[in-house]
């Protein structure tokens, strides 16, 4: 997928990152995305791969990446099953995206970050706000997960998101 300066504006990037790009003259999101993780810059990797995607490979990426910080929560709260419950909720919808499966995910995702706030910890509110939000807004969705992951520096955890997000932007050609 092609990459312009506009594209960047449009989805309002820091200037850091603006700057960044500007050095760099990658053409295509892959090509940017690749100069960044080569840097080690999966934040603005994630961050620019949460942008480009469409709507439905957001969604995919949000989960993905809440699934993969779900296990930080439940070490912490074993039997505590609400931001699981709400990421299957998100998969439901995504398979059918119909206004009971939305609501099903409202309510789940309502439960979860219930779950969230009770816990205290700030990569729980992250992995339950990613769920609920890989309806509503795909794109913060993504970016909660991550967030997750950076919250306890998961290296490897953050790897495996952003080179998911790069085989769904790979797919999408």
């Amino acid at each position: 997928m092609k990459l312009t300066k506009e594209d960047l504006v449009s989805w309002n990037a820091c200037s850091k990152v603006r700057e960044w790009y500007d050095k760099k003259e990658k053409n295509t999101v892959e090509e940017t995305v690749k100069a960044l993780m080569d840097e080690d810059n999966y934040d603005h990797a994630n961050w620019l791969i949460s942008r480009a995607l469409q709507l439905d490979d957001k969604r995919r990426y949000a989960i993905f990446a809440a699934k993969l910080v779900l296990p930080i929560f439940e070490t912490k709260y074993p039997e505590d099953k609400r931001p699981r419950k709400a990421i299957a909720a998100a998969e439901k919808y995504l398979e059918s995206p119909t206004e009971k499966n939305a609501a099903a995910v409202a309510s789940d995702a309502a439960d979860a970050a219930d779950a969230a706030v009770a816990s205290d910890a700030a990569y729980a509110a992250y992995a339950a706000y990613a769920a609920r939000d890989a309806v509503r807004d795909a794109a913060y969705a993504a970016y909660a997960a991550y967030a997750a992951a950076d919250a306890v520096d998961a290296k490897e955890t953050k790897e495996k998101i952003v080179n998911f997000g790069v085989d769904l932007l790979n797919k999408a050609k």
